[in-house]
C-alpha cells in the first residue's frame, strides 16, 4: 500500500476537530471541576470518522481488578485495562495501531470496567487528534476518598492498660476494661477503621469482648492504621 489512506483519514479528522474542539462542559460534582465525558467525545467523532472513512477498533489487552474501602468504610470496586486501538481506513485497509492506552476507574456498583474503558477511549482520542480546549485535562466524572490499605501489624510488648477489671471472655479469659475499651473505641474513630472490620478481625461480637491478651496487639494495629491514614 503506497498511500496509506489511514494516515489522511487521521489527519483529516484531527483538522476537523481542531475547528470546533469539545468544550469541558460537565462538572465534576465531589470536587468542582470541569471535564469532557465520554458522550461528548462520541458525538464529535462519529461524524467526522464516518467522513473520513475511519475506522476505530478497540481491544482490550489486559485487565486488572481490586477491592478497596472507601473513606467512609464501603466498597469500591477499582479496574485498570491497559487497551490498544486499530485505526483502520475503509479506502485501502490500511491500519496503524495505538496503544497501550491505559485506563482506569472506581465504583462502588458494577461500573467501573466501563469506566475505565471509556476513560482509556477518551485519552486515545484526545491524544491522536489533539483535540483542543481550555485548561487541564481531568480524568473522571466521579472521584472516591479510599481508606489507606490495611497493612499487617508486627507482635507489640506488653503494656500497662489501666482501669477497671473485665468480665470473661469465651473460654474463661478476661475482657478488656472498661478503659481499655474506651481506648480502642477512640482509636477506631480515628483510624478509619470500620467496627465491623475490627470486629471481623479479633472474631468478636462486639468491641467491648475482645480478650484482654489481644488489648496491646490490637492498639499496635490501630496506631500503624491511623499513622497510615494521616500520611
Amino acid at each position: 500500500m503506497s498511500s496509506f489512506e489511514v494516515y489522511k483519514a487521521i489527519t483529516a479528522v484531527t483538522s476537523e476537530l481542531a475547528k470546533q474542539g469539545i468544550s469541558k462542559d460537565k462538572k465534576n460534582q465531589q470536587q468542582g471541576f470541569q471535564y469532557r465525558g465520554i458522550d461528548d467525545c462520541y458525538n464529535a467523532l462519529a461524524h467526522e470518522l464516518a467522513a473520513a472513512k475511519l475506522c476505530i477498533l478497540p481491544r482490550m489487552v489486559s485487565k486488572k481488578e481490586a477491592e478497596r474501602t472507601s473513606a467512609k468504610g464501603g466498597t469500591l470496586f477499582y479496574t485498570a485495562v491497559d487497551a490498544e486501538f486499530d485505526f483502520v481506513s475503509a479506502i485501502d485497509g490500511s491500519k496503524h495501531t495505538v496503544g497501550p492506552i491505559y485506563g482506569e476507574a472506581f465504583d462502588s456498583g458494577d461500573k467501573s470496567i466501563g469506566k475505565a474503558m471509556s476513560y482509556a477511549y477518551k485519552a486515545m482520542a484526545f491524544m491522536t487528534f489533539a483535540i483542543p480546549t481550555e485548561g487541564d485535562n481531568d480524568p473522571d466524572a466521579n472521584c472516591h476518598e479510599v481508606k489507606p490499605q490495611k497493612q499487617q501489624p508486627a507482635k507489640s510488648a506488653a503494656q500497662g492498660q489501666t482501669g477497671t477489671t473485665g468480665t470473661h471472655a469465651q473460654g474463661g479469659e478476661k475482657k478488656a476494661t472498661e478503659g481499655q475499651v474506651k481506648l480502642l473505641n477512640g482509636k477506631i474513630t480515628k483510624s478509619g477503621i470500620t467496627r465491623d472490620d475490627f470486629k471481623a478481625k479479633y472474631a468478636l461480637a462486639h468491641v467491648e469482648d475482645l480478650p484482654m491478651s489481644k488489648v496491646n496487639d490490637a492498639i499496635k494495629w490501630l496506631d500503624e492504621a491511623i499513622t497510615a491514614a494521616a500520611s
